[in-house]
């Protein structure tokens, strides 16, 4: 029932609301390249940590969507868009209702109410109406507008990206004229340095002597390669003489004749001769080399001076090549009017509106209602001290508890009862046979009858006759001992006063599940069975028996 009710009211509610107050939504999509200087800044700022810079310039892009300057540009796009017709639209029952409830309440709580403009009005229509999603991992945004017309929603989305893109637009043209003064001046600033640069490698050039350093580099290696070399051949040649000296020392101290001592002696004088020239050439030339060494040092020294000056000028004009093509950038983007915010998909009209979708509703306020109204019902289950199932019924009253009378075991009763030939359910032969157990243990098959009473008021007896008198019946078709019982119906047991008449005879008592609390049957069981005994009973057997009516 509260299902019902839940549903039927989300139904009436839901249809109301689609014919006075639906909602549309509709999305325009929009990407966000930042700047390689936002990207920079971003990872400088952030480190080494576990948060995206994308994460960071979407979210500083969200702020900016939502400041008042979009808004007042999307409502002069909107308002001039819609300059010819207006953009008044005719108030639904529930937005008059719920200007009614903010103007009260505007009244109650400041003891006045302001009316707001039609640019206030839209303005906060916008707040309300304009919803932003970053799509996780990119520079996209989607811009969502819930409005109640499907072609001013689409219009309202298109419009806030057109604002949010002129306005980026503006944003980036400012910087970028900002950037560009500043690279002038860098720039300028630049050749200046450079000039300088050139002028001080020039002097000291000219302080050195240094000229192409090229050609006198290559110079000064041939240079000192040549006299390298010249030194050595006369080493050699030096050398040679030396060992022709010591040879005709040799000989001539083995001559064999004057005459060719004579001989001798006047070659060896020549070969002296020759030793002395070629030693003092030697030395010569090994001067003429530390001079070329000297000569060659001296440049390296010389030259070292001027490369530190061209290591600044090669650095210089890497920088003052990096921030022509910045420049040239610029001028390009300024030419293009490029934006860091472009729309990439714009927004159409929807077909159907977002809100409110009348199954969906209905169906989900009927499984809350159901959920709702079966809570109590959970909790009195979990928390309460009422018989529910068999075996708490068992646990209450040992050895008296019969099965359950279920809906099943009640079909197979009754069709025994219309043909005994058949062979009887399993349920109806486990009750026959506990209803057995506990009549032959007690020794009542000896009666003529069993009765049969309620334990509440609210529950039927009639189900468990013709339960008992199908078990009855199969019971006396299995064993001839067992005598035919008639199954009476009486009153229900509260209401039962003459005791004293109903001597030895078998009860069964029937409750329903929740019906009764744990106590209270083992309490009424008890107090029947005194009752009979204190009408005449002796013996100590049960009197009573008990089962639960599920059917």
């Amino acid at each position: 029932m509260a299902s019902f009710v839940a549903g039927a009211a989300a139904f009436i509610l839901s249809t109301i609301l689609l014919q006075e107050a639906p909602t549309y939504k509709s999305t325009v999509s929009i990407t966000m390249q930042p700047s390689d200087e936002e990207l920079i800044f971003n990872q400088g700022f952030l480190g080494v940590s576990q948060f995206n810079p994308a994460t960071i310039i979407a979210q500083s892009h969200v702020e900016r969507l939502l400041s008042r300057p979009v808004r007042d540009r999307t409502i002069a796009i909107i308002l001039g868009e819609n300059a010819d017709a207006g953009f008044v639209q005719e108030l639904s029952t529930f937005k008059r209702v719920q200007a009614w409830f903010w103007r009260t309440w505007n009244t109650m709580n400041y003891g006045y109410h302001v009316p707001l403009t039609p640019e206030q009005e839209l303005d906060v229509q916008l707040k309300e109406a304009v919803s932003l999603e970053i799509v996780e991992g990119s520079y996209i945004m989607l811009i969502e507008v819930e409005y109640g017309s499907p072609e001013l929603a689409a219009q309202i989305a298109n419009s806030y990206a057109q604002a949010y893109v002129e306005i980026a637009q503006e944003d980036f043209r400012a910087d970028a004229r900002e950037i560009q003064t500043l690279v002038n001046g860098l720039i300028t600033r630049r050749r200046g340095e450079l000039d300088e640069l050139l002028a001080q490698r020039s002097a000291l050039q000219q302080e050195l002597g240094v000229g192409n350093a090229a050609i006198q580099w290559e110079l000064l290696l041939t240079e000192q390669q040549d006299a390298a070399g010249d030194v050595e051949d006369a080493r050699i040649a030096a050398e040679i003489a030396q060992s022709r000296v010591k040879e005709l020392q040799s000989a001539l101290d083995r001559a064999s004749s004057a005459e060719i001592a004579q001989r001798m002696n006047v070659e060896l004088v020549t070969s002296q001769i020759d030793l002395s020239s070629s030693q003092q050439r030697l030395s010569l030339l090994r001067a003429a080399g530390a001079n070329a060494d000297a000569a060659v040092s001296d440049f390296v020294d010389r030259q070292s001076r001027i490369g530190e000056i061209d290591v600044e000028i090669n650095a210089l004009t890497a920088n003052l090549e990096s921030l022509q093509s910045r420049r040239v950038a610029l001028d390009l983007s300024n030419e293009a009017r490029l934006s860091q915010v472009r729309v990439i998909d714009p927004a159409v009209p929807p077909l159907y509106p977002a809100f409110p979708k009348v199954f969906l509703n209905t169906a989900g306020a009927a499984i809350v209602g159901a959920i709702l109204a079966l809570i109590p019902i959970l909790f009195t289950d979990a928390v309460g001290n009422r018989i529910k199932t068999f075996f708490d019924l068992r646990t209450e009253a040992p050895n008296r508890a019969l099965p359950d009378i279920s809906g099943k075991l009640l079909r197979q009763a009754r069709r025994y009862l219309r043909n005994p030939d058949r062979r009887p359910g399993a349920r109806l032969s486990q009750f026959a046979e506990r209803l057995g157990q506990f009549m032959g243990r007690d020794g009542w098959w000896s009666k003529e009858a069993i009765h049969v009473s309620a334990l509440s008021s609210e529950t039927s007896n009639a189900e468990a006759r013709d339960v008992l008198r199908a078990a009855i019946a199969l019971l006396k078709q299995k064993s001839d001992s067992i005598t035919d019982l008639d199954v009476v119906c009486v009153a229900d047991a509260p209401a039962i006063t003459d005791w004293e008449q109903r001597e030895h005879v078998p009860f069964v008592f029937v409750t329903e599940p929740h019906a009764m609390e744990m106590g209270e049957v083992s309490d009424l069981l008890t107090s029947r069975d005194a009752k009979q005994q204190a009408a005449g009973g002796s013996d100590r057997r049960a009197y009573s028996y008990v089962t639960l009516m599920r059917a």
